[in-house]
This record gives C-alpha cells, structure tokens and sequence, in this order.
C-alpha cells in the first residue's frame, strides 16, 4: 500500500509552484512551507522535534510536576519585539480558554524565561528550578508559542499516544536518518489522553512532511484520507485542546469570559425585559438564526441434553428452575431435569454431542471423519473439532479414537488478531458419572504458536488464507492438530463416556495472556469514622444544612421526600447552595406576593447580598431545581406567592425533574470538576473527528458520516438544521451476504466494573441485516486486542430510530465497537447509529418504546390508559406499566399519569398477583394493583424538552432488591454530633432558617488597576491585568512594571520629543 499513497502524494507536490508577485510587495516569511517544531539544526538536545529532555524526564501523569498559577515569566532581551507581543497574545487566549493565568517574574523559584535560542522547542511539566522556553526565528506566532506552553504545562505531542496507530500511519522509511525517535510513542501508564479522543485539529500534532527526507513524500498520514489535510494546524487551540488543558488543571470557568449567550435556553441567558419600554424582544425559534443557520422454544428432540449455564455472583442466592408451557394445542409431553451439578467454574466455551456413537464405532474405517459444528471462543475466533473414530492406532487393548483442533473462519475474523498464538485449546470428553466427582473424563490441551505447515503456511493463520473450504459449514477449516491416541475404545465402553450412547466433548479455546495482570476494583467509600459526614436521616420533613459543618450533619428525607430530585436539591444545600430566588438580582425576574405568604413564613422568601452567597457569574435560572414554585407556603390554594417577570416562565420554575444545565454549571464551578465520574464517552457525530472513532481497514467497507436530509434525519436534532445533524451509516444495499463494516471506539479507562452503552440504532430495508456490539480489552501485555462479542441486533422491518442499551463489565481498558452485517443481496437498504453514550452505571430492567405519543394525547380519553408489555427483572419478577395520556382518575388532564403493578407467572415464590387480582386478557395473565402517580409529568414539560422526540415517549424501567439496604445505618463516633440546627426549613414543617452561606472572599474586590479577582482554595487571589506594554504586580496589582523593550521605545520617544520641542523654539526664536 505505500506505493500508491507516496506517488498520489509526489504529484501533489510537484503540482506546487511559485508565481512572482510584484517587486513592490514583499513577504514575512521567505520559506512559506517552514515547520517551527522541527529544529533540525538546534544544538539543545531535544526530541520529538521541540521537546528538551531534562535531566531525569517526566510525563503528563506526573501531577508532581504541574504548575500552580499564576506562572512566572520573564522576556528575555533577546527576543524580537515581535515575538514580545506575540506572547502576551498566546497568555490571553489562556486566560480566554482555561484558567491557567501568567505573572511577571518576581524571585520565585519556578519560572519560565522566553528567550531567542536555536529554534522553538520546551521542556515539558514543571521542573520547579526554572526553565527555559525557545522562540527562535520563525516562532513568533500566537498558535507556536500555545503549543510550547502546552508543552510547558505538560502535554506531548498527539501522535505520540498509545493509540495513535488506529488513526495514522508513520513512514519510518520516509524519516530522516537519525531522527526516528521523535515519532516515539508512549505507554498510557506514561502519559494520559484524559479521556478525550484522538485530535486531529490539534495544534499538538504533525504536520505531514515533519522531518522527510523527500520534501514531496510525507513521513505521516491519516487513516482516514480526509484529515490528511487537517493534521499539524497552527491556527489556534483546537476544541479537545482546551477540553484536555483544563481537565489537567481542573478549569471549570474561563478568566476573562464573563458572560456568553446564544439565546438557546428558556431562560435567554439571565436576560431580562425593560418595564418601562414600549415592546419586548421576543424569543424566536428561527432556520434562519445565526448560531445554527438553520430465551427457548420447545423442539423436536425429546431425547436428554446437556446444559452449561454460567452464574457470576458473589452473594448467598438460590437458583430456580421455571419451566413454562407453550401451545397448550400441540403440547402434550413433559419437561425433565437431572444430573445437576453447581461447580464455582467456568463454563465451557463449547460442547459437542454426538448422537449412536456405538454405532459409528461399528460401521466406521480409517477415512471416517467427523467435523464438528463451528464454535466461537470467548474473544471471537471461529473453531472445530475432528473426531476419527478409528484412528489407525492400536495396541494390545485394541482400537483408539483420535480429536484433533483446528480453527475454522467465522463472523469475527476481520477483526482477530492473527496468527492466533498464545491460545490454549483443550478437549475434553466427558465422562458422564453422575457424581461429579468420580468423574475421569479425559482432557488434552495444545498451545498454539508460530509452527508451520508444508509450504512454510502459518498454521494458527487465518483459515481464509491457509485452509480449505467445508460446505458443509460453509467456512474453511485450518489444519488440525490434536491426538490419534485421545481415547481408547476399551475406556469408552468400560465407563460412562456413552450414556444413552452419546459421547460428549468439551472445547475451550482461551487466550493465555490475560492471566499475566489483574486488576482490583476500588470499593465505594462509606462512612468509617471520618469527622464530617452526612447521615440521611428521615425527620420531619425535606431539609438540609449548607455547606460543610465540619462536624458531621443530617439531610433529612421524611415522607413524601423519596424522589431523586428532592434528594438532589437537598444535597446541593448540603453542598453550599441556597435557593434560586435568594439571589440579591432576583426582583429583576421574580416578583413576591408578599401578602399571599402564610403569616409567619416571609422569613423564607429573604434574598442574600452577593457579598454573602455568589451567583459564580451565571444567569438566573427559572429552570433551576434550586427555585421555588409558584404555590410555595402561600396561604390561598390557588393564589401564587412567587410569579415571574416574564409570564412564560410561570409554568417552569419550581421543576422537580432532575438539574438544570446551570445547576450543573454551578455546581462544577464551585468544587472546580472538569469532567463527570462516571461518563466514559458520548457522542452525536456532530464533529469531523467523530469523537475519535476509527474504521478497520481489513472489514469490507466503512460508516460514513452523514449529514441529515429531509428524508434521512439524524436523531441528534431530527433535521431540523441546515449543515448541521450528522450520524453514522454504513450501507447494505447491493452488497453480498456477509460483507461487513466496523466503526470502533477509542481506548477507555474504566473506574468501575460496571458500563451501560446507550445508542440510537435504526435499519432500513429488508429484515436480516445485523448490528453487533464487541468489546476488544487488554490481553494482559497491555495491548487492547482480545475480542469477544456482547450484543447482536437483527433487522425487523422497523425503519424508524430505536434505542439500545447494551450492559457491559469491563474492568481493564478496552475499546468498544460496532459491526454491521449485510444479511441478505438486496437493492435498498442501510444501517444507521447516532447519540451514543457510555456510562459507569447499570442499565435499566426494561425499556418501553411508545411511538406517536402526541396522536395518544389528542385521542385517549381522560383516565384511559395504555399498558405495557411483560418486562422481567433481574430476579426473574414479572411486572407491567400503565401510562394515562391523560391523567388518572381524580387527577389532572393536562398531567400523565405513570402506575407500576405485578404480574402473574408460572412462578409460586411469593403471593403472586393471580390469589387477589383481576385475569387480563392482553397478557394472558393476572395482573396486580397499580400503584403510582396521576401527575408524573405535566404535558407541557413533555412538550418543552426533548421528551417526544420523533414523537417516541422512551420510558426506562427498574424493579431492584434493596433488600441489602434494610440494615444501612452505621455507628458514629461519639461526640461528634453536638446539637447541630437545620438552616433549611421542612417542605411540611418549616422552620426559620439560622442564614450561613460561603462568604465571597472575592467581595469587596481587593485588586486594583483593573484586576481580577479568583477565588483559589478559599482564599482571594489577583489576577492583574497586563498589555503588551505595560503589566501589574503585588498581591493586590499594586505595583505598575512597563515592558523593558517598550520602555526603550518610551524614553526615546520622549527624548525625540524633547530635542523637536527645542528646535522648534529655536527656529521660532530665529524669525523673530
């Protein structure tokens, strides 16, 4: 394949030529194709092009060596004037993008000096004795000196990920001799991508030609031919740039962006409308706006079986059979179990029947060959077993039966590694004794490895490539390699190798590396005796503390408190937050009903200075969870106490359904998090990167970002913008059986051991395409290769966009990854997938899809109800849902109303639903009573948010055991709990609140000339205003320093003015 590419890339590069310009204009820059990162004739000694190898080097892990802010600097008098500005340039794009802020040098310890020396080029981390940062000719560009900052504050370059292979290729035969260790690549115990995806756009990696040794022939390119043209910008920070840089410091707000509005939110950004003008601005939605533009069935064999089902649990449980009847027309014979054996093992990956063994022994010679069905290994690969019934040993005792093990081609090959070495494939045949452990059962294991066959063929390779196709199977079988002496025919009739006359063979086939490392999952911290802690506590009513009390506190939950949200909003109390409408800006979007409050109550509608509680420079949020609602401790049932400025915002503050997007802001800001703990990827496939994602290059075609159409909508925004709503296709139309697409994942890094893959799916064209979901993990040598499938999803003629939720338990760091599989030669006919989300979280019991919702709210009656199927929970319980358009009996119109209820089964474990309840024909069952809410959710919350999107209402479902929770309460240690008062008064009861809040250090602002003032562990810190020419200093930006070189420019200006003052006196004295 390099032919092709480097002569493609020869004639675009001898397509370049230079045209002359006029003599009147000249250039900047003399060499215009010049790379500032490669400093080829720099003395330091460097790699990667423009890193400075420190005495006793560092990585990106390293928390040891990152800055505290803000950083000494000092410009070197070597440096251009140019590059003097350009600097300060690169420090406010800092101070714009993240929190990371610059000082002039002042004696501390740690500092960077710029200076001009022999090219551009940085140490990486902090080395904590001051250090040098090069801008030599060429450097003085704002993006250059990002890039060496970057270095600064501990990045390496893109390519040098672990995993930066999947996304470009490196010719090494195209590199300067000499200077291939600067497309090293490092270990991710070395450094980190921190959970971001491969960046293409960012100003950290190579550009094409990056040290060749051919000016017309690269030394890197992309995978994916698109981004050939992206990689090595020099423009600015790219997205995932910024996203990295303030995970790595824990930025959660920009130091000089104080407010920023695209009017996509309810609340237009905190903005308000005059009362004394003659209109309001309206918000509009617009394709015109700027921002967007626009389990089995019985069968035929009645004869006794064999079944393996594995268990993974790691409590005290019981397991239970339930058999169930079927037609009850053609069903007239019985279910029948024995032979039960429960051992704390694995399962094996394959077993093989075969039926009248004692009769192929009798009619069988020595070219008598039976082919096993095609298996698959955990991780994928395709295999069989050849049994010979007679193999042509003999001994004294008689005749033997040989086993032989060969690989076999499958669904999986494209993505296998091959050859398949370092497996260990063993066979069993299985003694059948029904006392397990009296068994002999006879087992022999190979290894495989790099052996070859006649004409020097792999015999572990891919049987695509070195076997020989079996119709029978319609796969090709690789060489087998096994024993002619496996089994003796005198054992197998001495003992119970042929009951009923089967004989019964096990198969493993298990990759051996994954034994080399082992992890061990973290346990969730508890209480253990620490001095501050919550206990949740059910008291008189819904209440919590503010902040931190430094001595263990309750959050109550009384009745009526046990809903996520409520929980949600007390915690935040807990956590340092008052209520929405306590802000001291409020009157500007609430108005109180003072004489509508319960006498006694006004205490509860007070509102705080900022110099008592801040609002971390966000909008007021009428969404907030934090906010009142309208009928709050008012003494008229149907008169207001709180009403907004704006009418329409009456119907939304007060929501009790989860945080608002500016909660979540807040709450970030304050306790300064970047990123979510247990978010592991998400994407829509908005982005030309597509969140990382590769295509294989050994499947048979690729997904292709798509762009939604007016018949083809994504799901993201379901069409409904211009050159915007993108998602993935792979298309099987006109394409034979079989032929394959692969779109994978980068590398993830699990917390837990525990994942939900969410993703939007939908197929178009006749039943019998496939989209399977594969996990690839580290196979214990710390490479991610071993493969093994989770979930298979099979067409149904169902064209619209479902949802998937795929559970997987990883503990290691793996990849996932989706196939689609052309089921059958059609001339229509697609695969499509969009909104993927991967959490650290389990995923739902059930998931109930009701489609063309908003037709059921206009046609189903009040209190008429629309029932679920039959879901089962993970203990084997039946249970249903009930949804009512329109509200239950007794209850609002204008609410949907939600009701969950038992389900009779063939299951006689508890006091099923069928002893007190009515028998439901839909079901075929008995159904118990409902229970739960005529106001679960308010029509125009359904219709304000995205709850019907494409007109589908998605309801997820879960029935737990909570059990293990009945006996939770832990002792605390004594005298830790003296007397604390609740300041946050009871839903029901409430009580007047004792006012504390965090203090704003930040207030009155102590920063003079302009500063600004941040609020860093607790404490008040400056950040001073600078320009090019002059900067501030001192704890408080007290002391004034003017740029060195512009003071130059100062003095002798003032100079200049001075002697032109006096010559002019002394010519106007001449004329006189």
């Amino acid at each position: 394949m390099l032919l092709p590419k480097l002569l493609i890339f020869t004639v675009l590069a001898a397509a370049l030529h230079a045209i002359p310009i006029s003599t009147r204009i000249h250039e900047v820059e003399d060499e215009p194709n010049f790379n500032p990162f490669i400093n080829l004739g720099a003395k330091t000694q460097l790699i990667e092009g423009d890193i400075a190898i420190p005495p006793g080097r560092i990585g990106l892990i390293d928390t040891t060596y990152r800055w505290k802010f803000p950083i000494p600097y000092i410009l070197s008098d070597s440096l251009d004037l140019n590059a003097k500005g350009a600097i300060h340039q690169a420090f406010e794009m800092y101070r714009l993008k993240s929190c990371v802020d610059f000082k002039p040098y002042e004696g501390e310890k740690t500092f960077i000096k710029f200076e001009k020396i022999d090219g551009c080029w940085s140490y990486v981390g902090d080395l904590q004795n001051g250090q040098v940062l090069s801008l030599g000719p060429g450097c003085d560009h704002k993006a250059v000196i990002e890039h060496e900052l970057l270095h600064a504050l501990g990045f390496y370059h893109m390519q040098s990920r672990q995993d930066r292979d999947d996304y470009v290729k490196i010719w090494l035969d195209q590199v300067t001799e000499g200077m291939e260790h600067n497309f090293n690549k490092y270990d991710d115990s070395f450094v980190t991508d921190l959970n971001t995806p491969y960046d293409y756009e960012s100003v950290m990696h190579y550009r094409p030609f990056a040290f060749n040794k051919d000016p017309n022939i690269p030394t890197i390119t992309t995978n994916i031919p698109e981004f050939f043209n992206i990689i090595g910008q020099y423009l600015d920070f790219s997205e995932m740039d910024v996203v990295r840089l303030n995970r790595m410091y824990n930025c959660s707000s920009s130091l000089t962006l104080l407010d920023q509005c695209t009017f996509e939110n309810i609340n237009i950004c905190g903005m308000i409308q005059s009362s004394t003008d003659d209109a309001d601005w309206v918000h509009l939605k617009s394709s015109e706006d700027h921002t967007l533009s626009g389990q089995c069935r019985a069968d035929e064999d009645k004869t006794w079986k064999i079944a393996h089902v594995p268990l993974q649990i790691g409590a005290k449980f019981r397991y239970a059979f339930q058999a169930v009847r079927g037609d009850p027309t053609s069903s007239t014979g019985g279910i029948f179990i024995d032979d039960i054996s429960l051992t704390e093992t694995l399962c094996p990956a394959a077993v093989w029947r075969i039926q009248n063994f004692s009769r192929i022994l009798e009619t069988a010679d020595y070219n008598t060959v039976l082919n096993s069905p095609r298996f698959y290994s955990p991780e994928g690969y395709g295999f069989g077993v050849q049994v010979r019934p007679l193999s042509g040993y003999s001994d004294y005792t008689g005749e033997y039966t040989g086993l032989y093990f060969h690989l076999a081609s499958g669904d999986n090959d494209i993505v296998m590694q091959w050859p398949a070495v370092n497996r260990q494939a063993t066979i069993v045949v299985m003694d059948q004794d029904p006392d397990i452990k009296l068994r002999m059962s006879s087992a022999r294991s190979l290894t495989t490895d790099m052996s070859t066959a006649d004409g020097g063929k792999l015999i572990w390779d891919n049987p695509k490539n070195v076997g020989t196709f079996d119709p029978s199977c319609q796969c090709y079988r690789g060489d087998s390699m096994g024993w002619r002496t496996f089994i003796k025919h005198y054992d197998l009739r001495r003992r119970n190798y042929l009951k009923n006359d089967d004989l019964i063979i096990f198969v493993d086939f298990e990759d051996l590396t994954s034994l080399i490392n082992s992890e061990v999952p973290v346990a969730p911290k508890h209480y253990e005796g620490e001095s501050t802690y919550i206990s949740f506590t059910k008291l008189d009513g819904c209440w919590s503390f503010v902040g931190d009390l430094k001595k263990g506190q309750n959050i109550s939950i009384g009745d009526r408190c046990d809903t996520k949200a409520i929980v949600e909003h007390e915690l935040l109390h807990a956590l340092g937050f008052y209520h929405e409408q306590s802000r001291s800006d409020r009157d500007d979007y609430v108005q109180i009903l003072w004489d509508q409050i319960i006498p006694g109550k006004e205490h509860n509608f007070k509102k705080y200075d900022d110099d008592f509680i801040t609002d971390l420079n966000t909008p007021y949020d009428y969404e907030s969870i934090m906010h009142y609602r309208p009928l709050s401790f008012n003494k008229h049932p149907d008169i207001p106490t709180i009403t907004t400025t704006i009418p329409a915002f009456n119907n939304i503050i007060g929501q009790r359904l989860d945080f608002s997007a500016l909660d979540l802001q807040r709450l970030n800001r304050m306790y300064e998090c970047t990123a979510p703990l247990t978010l592991l990827d998400q994407c829509a496939f908005e982005q030309i990167n597509i969140c990382g994602m590769i295509q294989y290059d050994e499947d048979d075609a690729d997904w292709v970002q798509t762009l939604s159409s007016t018949d083809l909508k994504d799901h993201t925004l379901g069409g409904q913008c211009r050159d915007a709503g993108y998602y993935m296709k792979f298309d099987t139309a006109n394409k034979a059986e079989g032929h394959s697409a692969l779109l994978e994942s980068r590398i993830l890094y699990p917390k837990r051991n525990q994942q939900c893959l969410e993703f939007f799916y939908k197929m178009s064209g006749d039943p019998g395409d496939q989209l399977i979901i594969w996990v690839r993990r580290d196979d214990g040598s710390g490479n991610v290769r071993k493969v093994s499938k989770v979930h298979t999803i099979t067409g149904d003629g169902d064209q619209s966009w479902k949802i998937a939720h795929v559970t997987l338990n990883i503990e290691e760091k793996f990849r996932y990854f989706f196939q689609g599989i052309v089921g059958s030669n059609k001339t229509s006919g697609e695969i499509f997938i969009d909104d993927i989300t991967l959490t650290e979280t389990s995923c739902p019991n059930a998931v109930w899809r009701i489609q063309n919702f908003t037709n059921l709210l206009n046609t189903v009656p009040h209190s008429e109800r629309v029932q679920s199927p039959r879901f089962y929970n993970s203990e084997g319980y039946a249970y249903g849902i009930n949804v009512y358009p329109n509200g239950r009996k007794n209850s609002s119109e204008e609410y949907v109303g939600f009701t969950f209820h038992l389900l009779s089964d063939a299951d006689s474990r508890w006091s099923k639903p069928s002893t007190f309840e009515e028998w439901d024909e839909s079901c075929l069952c008995y159904k118990g009573p409902e229970l739960g809410w005529g106001t679960f959710i308010s029509h125009d919350q359904l219709r304000r948010r995205d709850f019907l999107k494409n007109d589908d209402l998605i309801i997820t479902v879960n029935f737990d055991d909570l059990a293990h929770l009945l006996k939770s309460e832990v002792p605390i240690k004594p005298n830790l709990l003296s007397n604390p008062q609740p300041i946050e008064e009871s839903y029901d009861r409430p009580k007047v609140r004792q006012p504390r809040a965090f203090s704003d250090p930040c207030q009155p602002n102590p920063c003079r000339n302009g500063g600004v003032c941040v609020v860093h562990q607790e404490k008040a810190t400056c950040r001073c205003a600078s320009g090019q020419a002059v900067v501030y200093t001192g704890d408080t930006c007290e002391k004034q320093h003017i740029d060195g070189g512009i003071l130059g420019v100062l003095i002798g200006g003032a100079a200049g003015t001075m002697a032109l003052t006096v010559a002019i006196i002394a010519v106007i004295y001449r004329q006189n």
